[in-house]
């Protein structure tokens, strides 16, 4: 799953280690989004550990229940409260405003492609 929340850009999968866990593994492209979703954990009574993963495609992570990953997403779905998503996300970050800009850009030129 990728998801894009005002905390930041995640990338959340299931560790096939083992085939038995119940955690997700949250990657992030940037440490402070990965800091800001740690809080979110620690607040909530979760406290983990960033894994910094530097020669991987994410340069961080974390591992976690996908029970408390589940009641992350769904607090950030009731939190909306914004009419641009990209606005209030990127505002003062223009490298992020860039990246971000980038992906939309991208699934435009897919759904045109498409002839939608």
């Amino acid at each position: 799953m990728w998801i894009f929340t005002k905390e930041g850009f995640f990338s959340v999968v299931q560790p096939t280690e083992d085939g038995q866990t119940t955690d997700v593994a949250v990657r992030a492209r940037c440490y402070r989004d990965l800091g800001r979703l740690i809080r979110w954990l620690q607040d909530h009574g979760h406290p983990c550990e960033m894994f910094l993963t530097p020669q991987g495609d994410y340069c961080c992570r974390v591992l976690i229940p996908k029970t408390l990953w589940v009641e992350y997403v769904r607090q950030a779905a009731e939190a909306i409260d914004y009419d641009n998503f990209k606005d209030v996300a990127t505002k003062g970050d223009r490298l992020r405003h860039d990246a971000y800009f980038g992906c939309w850009e991208a699934l435009w030129r897919w759904q045109i492609r498409q002839g939608m």
